[in-house]
């Protein structure tokens, strides 16, 4: 009997469908094998009604003590300003504090987390090249975490966007920078036009911030998308960003956010067969204005242009 096979025998498994609810109504749809169950989402805890966040960050803690410091206070303030925490599910490295901080506050955490990883045990330990036993489904001390299981990686940022207003990047690695540069790029495309912000602890996303520059002075980005992702600054001496306040200033941020209008903007709505359903990804919706094309229907290029 496999590890996770285990878990289900002990009733360690995900709660029950119809305390597991999915985007934009109560219906029931069915999620990926090998789980073969359905699931629902409460709308009201996703789209536009949403204030969730999902928190991207690393399945390691790092070199200093300075990132489990702001990992600490951004889940704290998290919970302290009525929002649900969204993360990728473990409880290894930054994932397991800023999670844990949350539950401690009193927040409410969802956990989304891809089948396979679930069955291995959890993510692994990047800097250690060790698996944690860290993605149990009802691990002890987090049962009140929400757990989703996916199918695919993709499935997982897709689910994890659908169930938030923001998203904010902590220290992490790869698998971090590609989340928030992913999300950015969404934001870029008018897929959405919700907040990116990164927590800038030890100027740990500065290289980012010049190379979004770097792509700006070289003619691949325009000048005004530099601001589609936002940097939370901390004190100039690093000695004092173990004692900072991170999550306070993450929260002030994103209260304070103002939209950058997209610079790509296409139908997302709009499928092959020239009909319109809803997107996966709570896609930003916009009427026709004067001087939009209508994309014509060629394989799968649908969409509408700006003339």
């Amino acid at each position: 009997m496999s590890r996770l096979s285990s878990w289900f025998q002990r009733g360690h498994g995900t709660r029950s469908p119809e305390n597991v609810r999915a985007q934009g109504d109560s219906k029931a749809t069915s999620i990926s094998s090998p789980f073969n169950i359905a699931m629902t989402v409460d709308a009201q805890k996703t789209g536009s009604g949403t204030r969730a966040v999902t928190v991207f960050c690393g399945s390691s803690t790092g070199k200093s003590p300075a990132f489990i410091a702001a990992a600490k206070s951004l889940g704290k303030a998290i919970a302290e300003d009525n929002r649900v925490l969204v993360y990728g599910g473990g409880s290894a490295g930054i994932m397991g504090i800023v999670s844990g901080t949350a539950l401690e506050a009193g927040g409410d955490v969802v956990g989304v987390a891809p089948y396979a990883m679930v069955a291995a045990g959890g993510e692994k330990e990047q800097t250690k090249s060790v698996h944690k036993p860290h993605m149990q489904l009802k691990e002890e001390g987090k049962e009140k975490v929400e757990m989703v299981i996916v199918g695919t990686m993709h499935e997982r940022k897709a689910e994890m966007a659908k169930r938030s207003c923001a998203f904010i990047g902590l220290p992490g690695g790869y698998g971090t920078f590609e989340e928030v540069l992913e999300v950015v790029c969404w934001s870029q495309l008018g897929i959405h036009s919700k907040p990116v912000l990164v927590v800038n602890v030890r100027n740990f996303w500065d290289p980012l911030r010049e190379l979004i520059r770097s792509g700006i002075r070289e003619g691949f980005i325009l000048e005004n998308n530099e601001h589609l992702v936002r940097f939370v600054e901390g004190p100039a001496d690093h000695a004092e960003h173990e004692t900072f306040d991170w999550g306070k200033a993450t929260m002030d941020a994103l209260n304070e956010w103002q939209t950058v209008a997209a610079s790509h903007f296409y139908n997302w709505h709009l499928r092959k067969d020239g009909k319109e359903e809803g997107d996966t990804l709570d896609a930003v919706k916009r009427p026709r204005e004067k001087g939009d094309v209508d994309g014509l229907v060629h394989g799968d290029a649908v969409a509408y242009m700006i003339a």
